[in-house]
């Protein structure tokens, strides 16, 4: 009988045990808070964390991770919970080296400077990093594109998850890398050689970044190209105004306008001065100005003329230009003033 009882009262015994073990270890608590680790943070200090975060005790917390083999498998990171989570399947997510992301979403035709500024600004690195990297366009771009002097045109214009603590080398390696596929894209509707047109993809680049910041209505990008093709067939300047912008930036004297002397500025940005396309591309275009550089319409207009209402007007000859000019520039502006006095 004696012997019956101890059995019964072991048998109890290992029951409740394990129904507490069951709900120290197993019983899922509700969670939601953020735990950040840092490099090099000790087992302890994350467990004080845990404590003031969570439902969980660090005595709890320590005792888990060392039962368990976790505690040389927590990894730095930034975990964001808001769900049930027993101690266990807590403790086991921290070893996955989550890291917070950052959306951030650069429009078609910033300049690099531009975009630094907005990294910096998120807290994604410092501007001056980003400028070292600049002009060190070799560790980030193909082959064909060797003769590149910064990583000007190379940061393609997309929507991106960055990882809140990914290097400034990091991020420039994410936007090249889609830079590639999006270019690699564009290069399938080819069409150059059909109208006789011979540039390598690095010029093609640079022309297709000045059609980003001459127009943004997609439909009107190849007839853009088209205009700077023809007139690079004939040796004619490219006269393109965003050239004069990129060359005051880069001097740091644009203050939003352009003047008459800026116009005759000889500088080696300055396609009213210089012959033929820029040094480097002048701004990051985006998808569609670079297949229009690729594919651009067949025309004979030699110049353009903006209409005021987001678009322009094409010309052939510099006598319809003038006129265009007269009308939609000159007459404009003079009754825009004329209302404002």
């Amino acid at each position: 009988m004696m012997k019956k009882i101890i059995v019964v009262s072991i048998l109890v015994l290992i029951t409740l045990s394990l129904l507490f073990g069951y709900r120290y270890f197993f019983a899922p608590k509700r969670i939601s808070c953020v735990i950040e680790i840092k490099k090099g943070e000790s087992v302890k200090e994350i467990a004080k964390q845990v404590e003031e975060k969570t439902p969980f005790s660090s005595k709890l917390f320590l005792f888990t991770v060392r039962i368990f083999r976790l505690d040389r498998k927590l990894k730095a990171g930034y975990y964001s919970f808001s769900n049930y989570y027993n101690v266990v399947s807590f403790a086991k997510r921290l070893t996955k080296g989550e890291a917070r992301l950052i959306k951030l979403t650069f429009p078609e035709g910033l300049n690099c400077f531009e975009i630094f500024d907005k990294l910096e600004k998120a807290n994604l690195g410092k501007k001056e990093v980003y400028l070292q990297y600049f002009y060190m366009p070799k560790d980030f771009l193909p082959e064909e594109f060797k003769n590149a002097k910064t990583l000007e045109g190379f940061l393609f214009p997309d929507t991106y998850l960055f990882r809140a603590n990914s290097s400034e080398k990091e991020i420039i390696e994410q936007m090249v890398s889609r830079f590639k596929k999006m270019f690699a894209k564009a290069k399938k509707v080819n069409c150059l050689k059909e109208r006789e047109i011979d540039l390598n993809d690095y010029d093609i680049l640079k022309l297709a970044s000045l059609v980003e910041k001459e127009t943004s209505v997609i439909s009107e990008m190849p007839l853009i190209a088209s205009v700077f093709y023809n007139r690079l067939k004939k040796g004619m300047r490219l006269e393109c105004d965003p050239t004069i912008i990129y060359a005051l930036t880069l001097e740091g004297r644009y203050d939003g306008n352009i003047r008459r002397k800026d116009i005759r500025m000889k500088h080696p940005f300055n396609t009213y001065y210089i012959k033929g396309l820029p040094p480097t591309p002048i701004a990051n275009p985006g998808y569609n100005a670079i297949k229009a550089a690729f594919c651009p319409a067949v025309s004979e207009y030699l110049f353009f003329v903006s209409n005021n209402k987001g678009k322009h007007l094409f010309s052939k000859t510099y006598k319809q230009h003038l006129k265009y000019v007269k009308e939609y520039q000159v007459n404009y502006w003079r009754k825009k003033w004329r209302m404002k006095k």
